[in-house]
């Protein structure tokens, strides 16, 4: 235990003595910069410690570039896979959405019915924002490893680290301002490159550095997939539960057998409507007997028998 807390010492990544202490953000990065001037002679005297030869070196680059290949190479798998399940979550709420959609249009839909299919709504486009909500925390994430390493050759940002304007400004005084500057950053890393390239065991350090970097990067990876599947699987498998019990209200609570008997009281109904007698008209009277025919007078009269 104590050696370890001696190797965390040599290296600056030791914890604070006080705990609680509160620092300013100067203060903070101040103590960034300490962390960092540490870890770069920690590794600078590592590397000249070695006391390597000219065939060692060679030996060790190589392999540290083909280690910088395939870390990368992994590191682009896990990128490939977060991006299948960005995705995945823009499918599902284009989904929500169309189902949100189908079911709006429905009616007489029992309310059982309607708060399940609500439910398996909102499961769908949650699961779908969840995902993209934790693609995009990764994208804007602010690694702690940026405060300690020290890899102009790999990144931009530690020899470019302001924001440039793509474009010319329209004003020509700041168009002098934005030439002036990428020309000054553009010399000091000139400048800072060949002074790097002078020492062979700086730049064997930067490139173990770098490999340290892509490891710690893929583990970022690796832990947004699993976070991300899991969200996945939890909302899929609650929107699968929530489907079968809509499915079954739709084929219960909503019978055929009742659809047929609405459907033909209906018909009943409108043949009723049809068959029904026109009403009399105004001013004719309800019950009229028929009239009696009226005697035939021309008619022989029936001869008497005589008595």
């Amino acid at each position: 235990m104590a050696n370890q807390e001696n190797e965390q010492s040599e290296i600056g990544l030791k914890a604070p003595s006080s705990q609680g202490e509160f620092l300013c953000p100067d203060q903070l990065e101040k103590e960034f910069q300490r962390l960092r001037g540490e870890l770069q002679d920690a590794e600078f005297k590592t590397v000249t410690g070695a006391e390597l030869c000219e065939n060692q070196v060679k030996t060790v680059q190589d392999r540290l570039y083909r280690m910088i290949d395939y870390t990368v190479k992994r590191h682009d798998w896990y990128v490939d896979q977060c991006h299948r399940l960005l995705q995945i979550g823009l499918a599902l709420i284009a989904t929500a959405s169309a189902t949100a959609a189908i079911f709006q249009k429905l009616e007489n839909l029992p309310r059982p019915t309607q708060y399940l299919a609500w439910l398996f709504v909102v499961l769908l486009f949650g699961t779908g924002l969840i995902l993209v909500l934790l693609y995009n925390n990764y994208l804007s994430g602010n690694h702690p490893y940026r405060k300690v390493v020290d890899i102009h050759s790999w990144y931009f940002a530690y020899r470019f680290p302001r924001h440039l304007d793509p474009n010319l400004d329209g004003s020509p005084t700041e168009q002098m301002k934005q030439v002036a500057d990428e020309k000054n950053y553009i010399a000091s890393y000139f400048t800072s490159f060949i002074n790097q390239a002078k020492s062979v065991p700086n730049m064997i350090r930067e490139d173990i550095e770098q490999v340290a970097i892509l490891l710690i990067l893929q583990r970022y990876r690796a832990q947004q997939v699993k976070e991300m599947a899991k969200y996945l699987f939890r909302g899929l498998s609650f929107s699968f539960v929530v489907l079968i019990f809509l499915i079954l209200s739709l084929l219960f609570l909503t019978s055929p057998v009742q659809s047929h008997v609405g459907a033909a009281a209906t018909a009943a109904s409108d043949n009723s409507v049809a068959t029904r007698p026109p009403a009399a008209p105004s001013g004719a009277t309800r019950d009229q007997s028929p009239t009696k025919p009226a005697p035939d007078k021309t008619a022989p009269r029936q001869a008497h028998s005589p008595r």
